[in-house]
């Protein structure tokens, strides 16, 4: 019974690994290189690892060149038997050989092993075997043969072989893991920016304290240069402060009393008095490396297939090596068979097919995240890359979600039936009234309105109906502020009025008073992003609730279409009927929408964004990250299909050339090292590849 397996991340360069569930985290790598290469890094206060594994390397290095050296006079000696004369010729280069064995064995010892311990460790658990087994096979089978050969001078030696393809190849190994480790940087930059004590104030005392320990409703003293080690909110100062470390945005932002602060935040140039939201555990940063661990462990499709494709790779690839060596054993001779054998098991390079996909999806999800673009999952990023066309909801999405008063109209006959005294006494009392909410339709009712001597305690009975309207008294009059159904005195709907307002004398006799007409501000930048969209091929329509007049109008003037008057379940029926779409919406209304799409996207700002369900967010709320998102996603696909092309092309021609015995053993190990590395370096071409706001292009 083969042992349970999970995914876990390699200790190294934090790539997803499949192992079995009783390994311990720490002992878990993708490839030898990563472990040689962790060891050689090494962790803080893990110099003393760090020196054994550079010693290893170093002594393998050094040992392998004095092989390489000693080997040849067995060249030479190969040439013909005029070599072979004299006094002591025989016993010279048998002497030779024991020499080679002698120091072959130790760098087979510090440099074979951990590949032959690998390919162990993962039969033992029930794993597919890797490229460490192939690795594993071809060179102990040259040792063997050689160390044979060398004891019962029955033959040729390979020392050379062995030794220089364990140097070529854990080299190789190491500078491929080094490479991949970079891609995992970002969060561990931002993880130690935040400070591990903080002075907290209670009491009337000042006290340093681990930040662990601070708790919802403490409060935190904080000087310029500070970071901000938790989610908070300024109670009192002010100060500049850059969330380059969130959002890749170098601006500072001005914060003052009642604004909010995400953990990870700089403190430019103001001393802060900051009240805890949240504790550090639940904070931005912490739940920002829950969400990016998560995207790790999950698989995009196009990885699962690469990883059937590799798991079956060593098999066939054995297969083949066995059957070139029975070959050319026959055809020609048996040591053309063994470098038939070596060369095939040699050049074929799972291991390459095996990261051509997730060390590319994961750099690209890096690399967003250091610009506040978070992705869910891998596979979210796959299904991005694919989608044509973008659906965004209207208020708070492409509009300021701030309403403001466009037009107003005011019924004359509630002057004539003197309900109130003129026009500007009517509207008073309508400001006065909305002023008690904080409805964004009242207040900006409240903001446009003219104040004409009201003061508190003049509006009485004043009740808010949620998803109605607002009603209260005030100099003798009932009024009702809100939707048609609510406020409205009468059946008789206007296509251009967002808020009816009536008033009620009382004698029970109502009368509609005035028709508010709002408009929600759009966004500086909507036109431009939506103009980039199309430019990049994508289809873009606006869905709003709002009144259809309203949307087809902001759709006009931002060059696309605007469909307005629409419920939720309309807006997820729209969705639907396009499979490949992406709605943008503000991550907490229009739930279901973005949960139709084949990619949801969310914009905001905070922790509690990254509880949505969309599955793309953006933390600062910049419309210009859509187009950019998109480029990426494209451009991260592209990557991964060069990768897979080229590990494929690279194993069909290595392996056929191999096999038709065009490849020396050393030329193969070398091409092997060199696949791993052209693919990793690659991916590595989406770090800093970002595209800036004022380069997308089609």
């Amino acid at each position: 019974m083969s042992a349970s397996v999970s995914l876990a991340l390699c200790h190294h360069c934090g790539l997803p690994v499949r192992a079995a569930s009783h390994v311990h985290a720490e002992e878990l790598y993708c490839c030898y290189g990563c472990e040689i290469a962790h060891h050689l890094l090494g962790d803080p206060g893990d110099e003393a690892s760090a020196r054994l594994a550079l010693y290893k390397l170093g002594a393998g290095v050094l040992l392998g060149i004095n092989v390489m050296m000693f080997s040849m006079p067995l060249y030479v000696e190969s040439l013909g038997s005029f070599f072979r004369q004299g006094f002591g010729a025989e016993s010279f280069f048998d002497l030779l050989k024991w020499l080679l064995m002698a120091l072959s064995l130790p760098v087979f010892f510090l440099l074979g092993m951990p590949f032959l311990e690998s390919s162990l460790r993962n039969i033992r658990s029930g794993l597919k075997s890797n490229a460490d087994l192939l690795i594993a096979i071809g060179v102990t089978a040259a040792l063997l043969l050689s160390i044979y050969n060398t004891v019962f001078a029955a033959g040729p030696v390979y020392y050379e072989t062995a030794v220089a393809i364990l140097v070529i190849v854990t080299t190789g190994r190491y500078l491929e893991a080094k490479s991949r480790a970079r891609a995992s940087q970002a969060i561990e930059d931002l993880e130690k920016s935040i400070p591990k004590t903080v002075v907290r104030y209670r009491d009337g005392i000042e006290c340093e304290i681990e930040v662990s320990a601070l708790i919802e409703g403490d409060i935190i003293l904080l000087k310029p240069g500070d970071t901000i080690p938790v989610d908070s909110v300024v109670r009192r100062g002010t100060a500049h402060v850059s969330e380059a470390m969130l959002s890749g945005e170098p601006k500072p932002l001005l914060k003052q009393t009642g604004d909010k602060l995400l953990a990870g935040s700089l403190n430019y140039d103001g001393a802060l008095t900051l009240e805890v939201v949240h504790p550090f555990s639940k904070s931005y940063v912490s739940q920002l490396e829950t969400l990016l661990l998560e995207s790790k462990l999950q698989r995009a499709r196009i990885q699962v297939l690469a990883d059937r494709i590799s798991a079956v790779a060593v098999p066939v690839i054995i297969a083949v090596s066995i059957g070139s060596f029975l070959y050319w054993s026959i055809a020609v001779d048996l040591r053309q068979g063994f470098f038939a054998f070596l060369s095939v098991v040699l050049v074929a390079c799972p291991c390459a097919l095996g990261i051509a996909t997730p060390a590319a999806l994961w750099i690209a999800v890096s690399e967003a995240s250091k610009r506040g673009i978070l992705f869910r999952s891998l596979d979210s990023l796959e299904r991005l890359a694919s989608v044509r066309t973008i659906f965004f909801d209207k208020t708070g999405t492409l509009t300021s979600g701030t309403p403001r008063l466009r037009s107003q109209a005011v019924n004359s006959d509630v002057i004539k039936q003197k309900y109130v005294a003129d026009e500007l006494h009517l509207l008073a009392m309508i400001r006065e009234v909305a002023s008690y909410s904080h409805h964004p339709f009242s207040q900006a009712l409240a903001d446009a309105l003219p104040k004409n001597g009201y003061k508190a305690g003049d509006v009485t009975d004043f009740q808010e109906i949620p998803a109605q309207g607002i009603r209260a008294k005030i100099d003798g009059l009932s009024i009702r502020i809100g939707s048609h159904s609510f406020a409205a005195s009468k059946n008789e709907k206007r296509a251009d009025a967002n808020v009816w307002c009536s008033v009620m004398r009382g004698d029970g006799q109502s009368q509609d008073a005035v028709l508010f007409n709002f408009e929600d501000v759009v966004r500086p930048e909507a036109m431009t992003t939506i103009s980039q969209l199309k430019t990049l091929g994508y289809n873009t329509t606006i869905l709003s609730g709002d009144q259809p007049l309203a949307a087809e109008r902001m759709g006009r003037d931002l060059g696309t279409t605007g469909i307005g008057g629409l419920s939720p379940q309309d807006k997820v029926n729209l969705v639907r009927s396009e499979p490949r779409s992406v709605f943008v919406g503000d991550g907490m209304n229009d739930a279901g929408a973005i949960g139709a799409a084949q990619v949801g996207i969310a914009m905001g700002h905070g922790s509690d964004l990254i509880r949505s369900g969309a599955d793309v967010i953006l933390f600062d709320r910049e419309l210009q990250r859509i187009p950019q998102t998109l480029q990426l996603a494209q451009k991260t696909m592209r990557i991964v299909k060069q990768n897979l092309f080229w590990a494929f092309a690279y194993n069909i021609i290595g392996v056929a050339l191999a096999a038709m015995g065009y490849l020396n053993p050393i030329i193969a190990a070398l091409a092997m090292a060199l696949s791993s590395i052209a693919v990793t370096q690659n991916s590595m071409r989406l770090n800093g590849a970002f595209p800036a706001k004022e380069e997308i292009h089609a």
